[in-house]
């Protein structure tokens, strides 16, 4: 990354900030950095919850303002990691998730199509757009599987995939598979929420069944790979999946996250099952692209990677 010219949209997000600083320690100049007199208030765009920071954040619904960026700056890579999450919140307002999540895709490779055509565009999509019917724990979820959304989350991301795949001359997609970050960057995944609405005396929902096995990876410890995948050309113009190695049923989880939170709070952690509602099942996924294409042995990842437990930990502690 040493020199490139990076811009990263959604980058007080949860991926978003962990790649900018990870850019920064690289030696990338990041692009976004020129352009804060174009910040403004996304108007309920991106991200899903808005606090003082993500005022600062640039409009990728703004066409013009994207034009200008990318003319101007002819970035190497961009890292689209901008996107309206939460399967509930894409349910109520379905015309701002197709705007974000397909429509400001379609503008900017416009834009890089005519500006820097030999920009690298890194997408993140999601696991969310597979067909829960086409894996299980004995046939983990691999870039193969096959594609079925059940939301209108999942719905979006899968179009926003095949915008990039008809319009990039080169990207990398990547399907992460319950990524978790610390509050507030990460305001969206289930286990911020839990916390948070726990410790206002108030029940989460939860749609997943504790019997079913599930595959949860904290943010930070994917970061080093995708790094090391982006820079690697054997991932060009491919769909690679982002997980890590804990596979357990979703109930021990709970039950983790449970021991971590009353430990720290000495209050009980307030949730609801509602099983009937998981539309994901089994959702476990196979590591092995992503730890070919970055280099790295299973021992090596794990030695790094910070454990779920320590995770929950500074989940928790963020959301104090």
């Amino acid at each position: 990354m040493d020199r490139k010219k990076v811009f990263i949209t959604g980058e007080h997000g949860n991926l978003g900030e962990l790649l900018t600083r990870a850019c920064r320690r690289s030696g990338a100049k990041i692009v976004n950095d020129n352009y804060k007199r174009l910040s403004r208030h996304n108007k309920g765009n991106i991200p899903t919850v808005f606090y003082a920071k993500y005022k600062n954040e640039l409009n990728i619904n703004d066409s013009a303002m994207m034009q200008e960026i990318i003319n101007e700056s002819k970035p190497d890579i961009i890292l689209h990691t901008a996107a309206f999450v939460g399967t509930d919140k894409c349910d109520k307002d379905r015309k701002a998730a197709y705007a974000v999540n397909v429509d400001a895709i379609e503008n900017l490779l416009d834009h890089v199509n005519k500006y820097c055509p030999d920009c690298l565009f890194v997408n993140f999509s999601t696991t969310a757009t597979m067909d829960p019917s086409a894996y299980s724990q004995a046939n983990p979820i691999n870039e193969d599987t096959k594609r079925g959304p059940q939301t209108w989350y999942g719905e979006t991301k899968l179009m926003g995939e095949q915008v990039v795949k008809k319009k990039a001359k080169k990207f990398v997609n990547f399907l992460p598979v319950f990524l978790f970050n610390i509050f507030p960057v990460d305001s969206s995944s289930i286990w911020p929420k839990v916390f948070r609405y726990s410790l206002t005396n108030k029940t989460f929902e939860i749609l997943m069944d504790p019997k079913n096995y599930k595959q949860y990876e904290f943010a930070e410890n994917i970061i080093k790979p995708i790094l090391k995948i982006i820079n690697n050309p054997l991932s060009l113009n491919k769909d690679i999946v982002l997980t890590g190695t804990e596979i357990r049923k979703f109930g021990d989880f709970l039950n983790e996250a449970a021991a971590v939170y009353e430990d720290m709070s000495g209050k009980k952690l307030k949730y609801k099952l509602v099983p009937e509602l998981d539309y994901l099942k089994s959702h476990v996924a196979d590591n092995s692209l992503m730890l070919k294409l970055s280099g790295l042995t299973n021992d090596k990842y794990n030695q790094k990677r910070i454990s779920f437990n320590k995770a929950i930990n500074q989940v928790v502690r963020s959301c104090r």
